[in-house]
């Protein structure tokens, strides 16, 4: 790589690096497991973007090459989590998860239960 082309990589990576964190966590929000993935998914984006320099120097359209990119990543990792058993994905329409919802306790159902165990110790 050139030394522009260098330069141009490392102004990018400066200048978005936080950008594109803040996009990842948008795009994360409601998945928590996910949302601590951002950093890490943010670099890998960068690690791609650093092995496609030459196609990143002339696209006038970086910013979306970025974000399609980071969301592609932030799939991947998705599907990864899930796969590990760290995201529990719940169907509200299938049996099995009405039941396992059902056994859930509420916090005002396992404050009660645990004064029915203090009485009954005491």
């Amino acid at each position: 790589m050139d030394s522009a082309k260098e330069k141009y990589f490392n102004e990018l990576y400066i200048d978005l690096f936080d950008w594109l964190v803040d996009i990842g966590h948008y795009f994360t929000a409601s998945d928590p497991e996910l949302f601590r993935e951002v950093e890490d998914a943010v670099q890998e984006t960068f690690l791609i973007a650093w092995k496609k320099a030459d196609e990143i120097y002339q696209s006038p359209h970086i910013h979306g090459w970025l974000i399609v990119t980071l969301r592609n990543i932030l799939r991947t990792k998705r599907r990864e989590l899930k796969k590990n058993g760290k995201i529990l994905t719940i169907s509200l329409d299938d049996e099995n998860s009405a039941q396992f919802l059902d056994q859930l306790q509420t916090p005002s159902n396992a404050e009660a239960d645990l004064m029915e165990k203090d009485t009954a110790v005491f």
